[in-house]
C-alpha cells in the first residue's frame, strides 16, 4: 500500500484506491527472482483499478502509522526498519505473539486464527450468521 494510492481526511471516511498486488512466492517461480511478483487484481482487467472506502477508525490509525514511522523510499507505507518489503515469516511471528496477547491458553491451543487469512472466513460467518437468525425466526 502506497501513501499515494490512500485518501486519508482529517476526519470521516477514507479511501484506498488499490491496482496491483505483489503476492510473495518462491523465487524459483518467478521470472525475476524476486520474492514478490507484480500482478493485477484478481478477477478484474490488467490494468483495472479498485476503490475501497474504509472507516474513520482505520483513517486514524493510518495517519498515525504514516505520522510515526514514515514511508518507505518508493512510498509504501509499510516496510520493514531497512524500507524493504515485510517478509511473510515477520508477520507470522507477530500474528503468533498477538495470538498469545488476545486468546486464552485453550483458544491459542486450538486452531482458531492461526493464520490471518482466518479472519476472511471468520468475518463471513460473523456476516451470514445474523442473516440465517433471521431467516429461521421467519420458519
Amino acid at each position: 500500500m502506497r501513501q499515494r494510492d490512500c485518501h486519508l481526511p482529517e476526519t470521516g471516511w477514507g479511501r484506498l484506491t488499490l491496482d496491483k498486488s505483489r503476492p510473495e512466492v518462491n523465487r524459483r517461480w518467478t521470472d525475476t527472482a524476486s520474492a514478490h511478483e507484480e500482478r493485477g487484481l484478481k478477477h478484474r482487467p490488467a490494468q483495472e483499478s479498485r476503490r475501497v472506502s474504509i472507516p474513520p477508525e482505520l483513517v486514524g490509525i493510518l495517519r498515525a502509522h504514516v505520522g510515526a514511522f514514515g514511508v518507505a523510499a518508493d512510498g509504501r507505507i509499510f516496510s520493514s526498519e531497512r524500507g524493504h518489503v515485510i517478509a511473510s515469516t515477520a508477520i507470522s511471528d507477530v500474528w503468533a505473539e498477538a495470538r498469545t496477547l488476545a486468546l486464552t491458553p485453550e483458544q491459542v491451543a486450538s486452531p482458531l486464527a492461526v493464520r490471518p487469512y482466518d479472519l476472511r472466513h471468520a468475518a463471513v460467518s460473523l456476516w451470514l450468521n445474523p442473516r440465517v437468525v433471521r431467516q429461521a425466526g421467519r420458519d
